[in-house]
């Protein structure tokens, strides 16, 4: 029993920095759909500083990239990520 139990922390440990990247993509995602078509002063800076956040989480940084993307967000005046929080 406790082999088994051993086995699904271990998993879950392995599985939380992939989910975490996930949550990355899904506000990245979020930002282009918003602001990627868009070519005005503000959609050019949330745009920059969601590029911070991508390459913070690309860099195993993910607590740091998921802040920088909600700057982003309150930047533009949006809620990025509200959806996933629900």
């Amino acid at each position: 029993m406790k082999a088994r139990l051993l086995v699904l922390v271990a998993i879950v440990f392995a599985a939380a920095p992939a989910l975490a990247a996930d949550d990355c993509m899904k506000r990245q995602t979020q930002i282009d759909k918003m602001y990627g078509k868009r070519f005005d002063k503000q959609a050019s800076k949330v745009r920059a500083i969601a590029a911070e956040g991508a390459t913070l989480c690309r860099s195993g940084k993910t607590k740091e990239g998921l802040t920088k993307y909600d700057e982003a967000a309150k930047e533009g005046g949006v809620m990025v990520g509200v959806a996933d929080k629900k």
